[in-house]
């Protein structure tokens, strides 16, 4: 009999459903539900979520059922239209009652409060929002909005202004605030500017406001780290240069083609680059400008058919920034799904997957007035939530797995006995996981292995450097799961799972034990 073996996996490169079975890494994951990969290595179970409306969240309450059951949805009915992070406060649209108005509240320490804008807004828009400073003073910022049915606005925190533009004949679908002009978008191409330092000048032969079209439907503006503008439209991707109407030059993407366009609300800016959703999968400017309309442009190649499959119901993206991620937001049954994208040192490091169980309609992520990032979703049902936050999905169970890929352990041509596998694991609390090991492929001729259970005690920390009060003195600051198997094939995959109410936890590694035996014939 041959001396037991050991080897360590390191959990990294996140979810592939497209590579080589015999290939991908051992430590990538063939199935994942709210789980994402960590920057710097490691699977982290996503945080709660709660409802929001500017009280206190529940998770800090001694009371959390009742503080919960105080926060109310935004007044009126229908969708949340928009939310939106502006000097620190938070802003919500959602239309009334009577469906033929929509309304603008503000998130207090009391709950949702109306904001009298002084003028009647048209239902059902999909609001899009920016903040800039066109002017001198740092107190003269402003929260600029478009929702396609209405008149651009802007908002200094007291006073709504709605914007006239020259020549108007629809109502703007998108905005930027760029080069020191608010740039607003319409259908069938067009795009306006105003004049230079002033979103309130529109006349183009007097205050130096601008106009184009495109040929094609825009469906989103972001400003490039050089300085550019990228329109985004739905064939194409073009850049406008310059700084004014005097010298703007547009240039379509290198070796562009109508098959490069982009779905509306997915565009984010990552580093130096912007990341998007278009008919070929998840892309970036600078891939798009490298490879043109081909296959290797992408940068999903893991996940890309099941991106393909979900693009149509692509609804919306946005970053945590804290966990250096992308996320992108899809309809899912009767809830949301979401693929996270985790990013460090300029590369991709790993896919993740999120299942919420409320339907989005809008999203932001921004800081507080406090400095604090909220990732915030307006939902169909008039609520508005606040993600990556407290232990639980608003007062239920998180329910968390993930599937690691089967690995051979170097041979295989061989059989192996496993004998047991060491989780290295990290958490701020005490939380409980089942692991069930899986052979050959999940072949049905062997025994399925029993779910084997572990406690974890968590909240180890580390002395000068963890806070104190919030770590547990009797607990390692990396946790190990030691789990017992009996089993024998060429191959072997751990899935491993949770549910219940605590706060994230980190998979780190894993060390399997196992002994080599015959080979295959």
């Amino acid at each position: 009999m041959q001396r037991a073996r050991h080897l360590t996996i390191t959990c990294e490169s996140g979810l592939d459903l497209e590579g080589n079975p015999t290939k991908i890494n051992p430590g990538g994951l063939i199935a994942c539900k709210n789980f994402h990969a960590k920057n710097g290595g490691g699977y982290t179970r996503v945080g709660g979520y709660e409802r929001f409306d500017g009280r206190p969240s529940p998770y800090l309450s001694e009371d959390p059922a009742a503080a919960r059951a105080a926060i109310t949805e935004v007044p009126g009915d229908g969708d949340v239209l928009g939310v939106w992070i502006f000097d620190g406060n938070v802003y919500a649209f959602r239309d009334d009652m009577s469906g033929e108005e929509a309304k603008m509240y503000k998130a207090t320490a009391i709950g949702w409060d109306e904001v009298v804008t002084g003028v009647s807004l048209l239902p059902g828009g999909h609001y899009e929002f920016d903040n800039y400073n066109f002017f001198a003073a740092t107190s003269l910022k402003r929260m600029y909005g478009v929702d396609g049915v209405n008149k651009a606005f802007m908002f200094d925190g007291a006073t709504f202004t709605q914007l006239n533009v020259d020549g108007e004949t629809a109502r703007p679908e998108h905005l930027r605030c760029h080069s020191n002009h608010l740039f607003l978008t319409y259908p069938q191409g067009q795009w306006v500017h105003s004049g230079i330092g002033d979103p309130e000048k529109w006349n183009a032969a007097t205050e130096g406001a601008g106009a184009g079209g495109t040929g094609d439907d825009i469906v989103g503006l972001r400003s490039t780290v050089g300085g550019a503008l990228a329109i985004f439209m739905r064939n194409r991707v073009s850049m406008l240069y310059g700084s004014s109407q005097l010298d703007w030059q547009s240039s379509d993407l290198r070796q562009q083609s109508e098959e490069s366009g982009a779905y509306p609300y997915t565009m984010q800016p990552i580093g130096n680059d912007i990341v998007y959703l278009d008919d070929r999968g998840l892309t970036s400017i600078q891939q798009a400008q490298t490879f043109g309309n081909f296959n290797s442009s992408t940068i999903d190649q893991q996940i890309k058919e099941f991106i393909l499959f979900r693009k149509q119901s692509a609804i919306a993206s946005c970053l945590n920034r804290s966990q250096s991620q992308y996320w992108l937001f899809f309809d899912h049954d009767s809830g949301t799904e979401v693929i996270t994208l985790t990013f460090g040192s300029g590369n991709l490091q790993g896919f993740g997957r999120l299942i919420y169980p409320f339907t989005t309609n809008c999203v932001c992520s921004a800081e507080d007035g406090n400095g604090n990032e909220l990732i915030l979703v307006g939902a169909d049902d008039g609520f508005v939530y606040r993600l990556e936050v407290g232990d639980s999905f608003d007062g239920g169970d998180i329910e968390a797995y993930f599937k690691l890929a089967y690995h051979h352990y170097g041979s295989p041509e061989y059989r192996k006995r496993f004998r047991q596998a060491l989780f290295g694991m990290a958490s701020n609390q005490s939380f409980a996981i089942s692991v069930k090991p899986d052979f050959g492929y999940g072949s049905t001729r062997i025994s399925a292995h029993r779910k084997i259970n572990a406690d974890l005690l968590g909240g180890g920390g580390i002395w000068d450097v963890s806070k104190w009060g919030e770590f547990n003195w009797s607990a390692q600051s990396v946790e190990e799961a030691i789990i017992d198997i009996t089993g024998t094939d060429k191959n072997m995959s751990l899935h491993v799972y949770s549910k219940g109410q605590t706060l994230p936890y980190t998979v780190h590694d894993v060390t399997v034990q196992y002994s080599p035996r015959r080979v295959i014939r």
